[in-house]
């Protein structure tokens, strides 16, 4: 028999006779890049291989943490598969303004012109990003990496490119692409064919399909969009395929610069609500099954999800759709409706949307599109079907099928997909520190920890990588998370002296077993397709996703029950976490934790860990097995507690463990400023000015008070101000304790605080941060303190009005300032008005007041005694008293 190649899309079967064989079809890089005429050797912290989002994002994230950061990018310019995808009709199918990248310097100034961008639009959106962050100068184009090995010695990678550059880095940040590779199937004949043959990964841009016969083979998202435009131009068009895509109306609309101004008010909690979210859009499956319904209410469901467009059908569906095989059925035989309205050729709906579904609906990608189906009814647009009759051999004129009919054409187009996920990866030349090909260690099968690291590879990670919930997520959103978890793991290597990274391999073993169980109980493994790396022949299709949503929906008592571990999260890196005495998962230390992190890093936590990390309401309510949360400080403001208390969250505190230390460094920023200590060390060292003025005393102003002259007015009289007073009694101050403000009346021992105001000429303040103490000090309060008075700040940031004291101080109202405490974290000349050179006799310290040997033992033996006793049921330091109980509230049920 002879030989016959069937092609769907993205995936090839190449029969010879009754038998399979081994197809010998080339995946091959893309080719329109240009040498480098200097190639150059970089010594840099990190190399990142990728200048798409993924390496955009890891550029900007390393660079934040203060690391030196080089790139390596195979293309000419930035845009990774966007650089690449200059096809017909290419465009995004995820929708503004969640695919774009979280960076609010660069948001801030640009607009999209449409819901869905096409490639265009996105290349100049890589423009803008690099304009805004100048990534250029750390980026060397037209360079495709070849070689990378390990030096255990030194303990870095040594990078090779084909165009000669090297690079030396510490850490290697693979940034390369889910669909890079291009795959072109070794078809029989094609060398004969004397027409134009094109893959859509390397389109050429003069390409003109007036007057043409044009065949293209697939019908994947790419071959969907490729034929909206060619099918309204070509003179005949032929889609080939053996499946078709299960498509999905885009909604396409223009999108305002007016709309966008107005929505960037509600990015950050947009963004947020995306990462918090299954797929990164913001949108909730159907809390109920596809029968848990009547049939109108599941019609008129369907119906409305319809009318909305993108993924909204597919995503916010009922919540069995994936799992159940009626449920299924039901789904794709709605969808078979709408396109039936609109693909009226009969003929061509028996391909395109039969009445028995060629596969389960959402178990392979699912297209956007905009005008598919009425450009498919068009008289000069054709469908052969190759599950049917499927394709012999290419001929010189064009396509010989398997009966010998010939379709004559004069170009070919091959959207025929793309070597998925590892296809990049493993055409580097990446050798594990044993010196094997990476190629090579995944041959038999595919292995990661995390979707993130791979064992032999030594501080090397990847982004939107297998394993991982790529396919199955909006892409910007995924590659944050990933990066930042990088940089995450990196900072910690950092800051403990680390000097390499990598999983272990039986770590690896259980996070690809957790990945394979998570799939076998949906419909997914049933079909075949670039998620399971089927579409290349020879290589060993398996299950490449992480389906994060299936774990969250079985997420329940019985699941956290089986465990009986506490799984401790620290947020931040102020005090490092205590060993305890329990079992529970190892502690993840996070240097720092913002906003849009908080969810993530809390979902699978039931203690966390923090110091100054704002935990608000949202991030409690996204951690559904949260029990308590222990604060390695005194202060509790920066915790909602109301939420805590809604949840049955507990929350302990460290109470007076840096007293000794914020006190005295309190009275260290008085005696700076009050002798101007920074003043007369500046003028001391321009080794001029002393010379020329004998009395440099005279510099000083009015004469300093002593000890004995002053007034201390102590604002806050917890442990840190009771200490605060005796310092300044043995001292030999005169010492007022003032009143709450708005206080109705004055306590013995206490000065109404409106009198301490006024007598006061030295302050510390030492209060925490609430609704009452809020720009407690303000216009008025400083206009009426003395002249020479001194405003120390040890308590919290936002008690005095940075704005107010910035303008006070340099219109002389009073006589100097100093805080260790800012209102926003960390200060910067954009948040901070306090920060202006130009303001007198003011000293800043970066919250290092508490900064003492003591007060971190003292607070490490605290937390750990705070934890242990919590739980042991003996809860200590308590300020919100607690009642969860492994992710349920505890009641008589249990």
């Amino acid at each position: 028999m002879a030989n016959t190649t069937s092609v769907l899309n993205d995936e090839v079967l190449v029969q010879n006779g009754d038998s399979m064989r081994e197809s010998n079809a080339e995946v091959h890089d893309m080719t329109n890049g240009t040498p480098a005429s200097d190639p150059q050797h970089y010594d840099c912290d990190v190399l990142v291989v990728g200048a798409g989002f993924s390496g955009i994002t890891a550029i900007h994230r390393f660079r934040k943490l203060g690391l030196k950061v080089k790139c390596f990018e195979s293309g000419g310019d930035f845009g990774g598969v966007w650089y690449w995808n200059r096809y017909p009709g290419a465009r995004v199918d995820s929708e503004c303004p969640f695919y774009q990248l979280n960076i609010p310097e660069v948001y801030k100034d640009w607009h999209f012109n449409k819901r869905f961008s096409d490639h265009n639009e996105l290349r100049e959106y890589m423009a803008h990003i690099d304009k805004v962050l100048g990534l250029r100068k750390d980026v060397t184009f037209n360079a495709r990496v070849c070689e990378g090995t390990w030096d255990a010695q030194k303990n870095v990678w040594n990078i090779k490119t084909q165009q000669g550059h090297t690079a030396r880095a510490r850490y290697l940040m693979l940034a390369s692409g889910l669909l890079h590779r291009t795959y072109t199937p070794d078809f029989p004949g094609l060398k004969d064919y004397k027409g134009e043959v094109y893959h859509s990964g390397e389109w050429p841009e003069d390409f003109n399909p007036k007057g043409k016969k044009i065949g293209l083979i697939g019908a994947g998202a790419t071959a969907v969009q490729i034929t909206q435009e060619l099918g309204k131009t070509a003179d005949e068009l032929t889609v080939l395929l053996r499946r078709p895509s299960y498509c999905l109306a885009m909604g396409q609309r223009d999108w305002t610069a007016e709309e966008q101004r107005q929505w960037k008010t509600f990015y950050p909690a947009l963004f947020k609500a995306g990462r918090d979210s299954a797929a990164g859009f913001p949108c909730a499956r159907h809390e109920l099954g596809v029968h848990d319904v009547t049939e109108e209410e599941r019609e008129a469901y369907w119906e409305d999800l319809w009318q909305r467009g993108a993924f909204n059908f597919q995503l916010a569906n009922f919540n069995n759709v994936i799992l159940d095989k009626k449920a299924n059925k039901a789904v794709y035989d709605f969808w078979r409706r709408k396109v039936c309205e609109r693909l009226t050729d009969p003929e061509k709906n028996k391909i395109m949307a039969p009445e028995e579904p060629p596969y389960y609906f959402g178990t392979k990608r699912s297209p956007l599109e905009q005008d598919y189906y009425e450009v498919l009814n068009q008289p000069n647009v054709h469908l052969h079907n190759l599950s049917e009759v499927p394709l012999k051999s290419f001929h010189e004129k064009g396509l010989l099928m398997a009966d010998d009919s010939l379709h004559e054409f004069d170009v070919v187009v091959l959207a025929t997909g793309f070597d998925s996920y590892t296809g990049s990866l493993t055409q580097m030349g990446l050798k594990s520190k044993d010196g094997v090909e990476l190629a090579d260690l995944w041959k038999d099968g595919l292995n990661t920890y995390l979707g993130l690291t791979i064992s032999g590879f030594p501080n090397a990670f990847m982004s939107y990588t297998p394993q991982a919930p790529t396919a199955l997520s909006n892409g910007p959103t995924i590659i944050e998370a990933q990066v930042e978890t990088i940089v995450d793991m990196i900072a910690k290597l950092e800051d403990e002296k680390i000097k390499s990274i990598e999983p272990q391999k039986s770590a690896e073993a259980d996070w690809k077993a957790l990945c394979n169980t998570m799939m076998q109980y949906t419909l997914i493994p049933y079909t075949n397709s670039w998620w399971n790396g089927a579409n290349i022949p020879g290589k060993k299709s398996e299950s490449m996703i992480y389906k994060f949503e299936i774990v969250e929906s079985h997420n329940n008592l019985a699941v956290m029950a089986s465990s009986n571990r506490h799984r401790i999260v620290a947020l931040d890196n102020w005090v490092k976490p205590p060993q305890l005495s329990f079992d529970y998962d190892s502690t993840h230390h996070h240097v720092s934790t913002s906003p849009d992190q908080l969810a993530e890093r809390m979902k699978d936590a039931t203690i966390v860990i923090i110091s100054g990390t704002k935990m608000t309401r949202t991030g409690i309510e996204n951690a559904p097995h949260l029990q308590l949360i222990a604060c390695n400080g005194t202060g509790t403001d920066h915790i909602d507690k109301e939420a805590a208390r809604d949840h049955g969250v507990a929350v302990c505190r460290v109470p007076a463990q840096n007293t000794d230390s914020v006190s005295e460094h309190a009275f260290a920023l008085y005696y700076a400023i009050r002798r101007r200590i920074v003043d007369m060390h500046g003028i001391t060292m321009d080794g001029s000015t002393w010379s020329a003025n004998n009395q440099l005393a005279l510099k000083l102003g009015k004469p300093p008070r002593t000890n004995s002259e002053e007034t201390l007015v102590v604002i806050g009289y917890g442990a840190l101000g009771l200490n605060v007073e005796r310092i300044g009694r043995a001292l030999g101050m005169r010492v007022l304790v003032a009143e709450r403000k708005g206080a109705p009346g004055t306590r013995e021992e206490r000065t109404a605080f409106g009198e301490a105001i006024k007598q006061g000429t030295f302050f510390v303040f030492t209060t925490p941060l609430d609704d009452s103490t809020r720009d407690m000090i303000n216009t008025p309060e400083l206009e009426a303190m003395d002249s020479t008075a001194l405003l120390i700040n040890v308590g919290r940031g936002g008690v005095i009005n940075e704005a107010a004291l910035a303008k006070a101080l340099k219109e002389g109202q009073v006589g100097g300032a100093a805080t260790d405490v800012f209102e926003h974290e960390p200060a910067t000349k954009e948040n901070c008005p306090l920060l202006d050179p130009s303001i007198p006799n003011l000293i800043l310290s970066p919250h290092v007041a508490w900064y003492s040997q003591r007060t971190i033992d003292g607070t490490v033996k605290m937390v750990k005694a705070n934890i242990e006793g919590f739980v042991a049921g003996r809860p200590q330091n308590i300020v919100v008293p607690g009642k969860r109980v492994w992710g349920l509230e505890s009641s008589s049920s249990l």
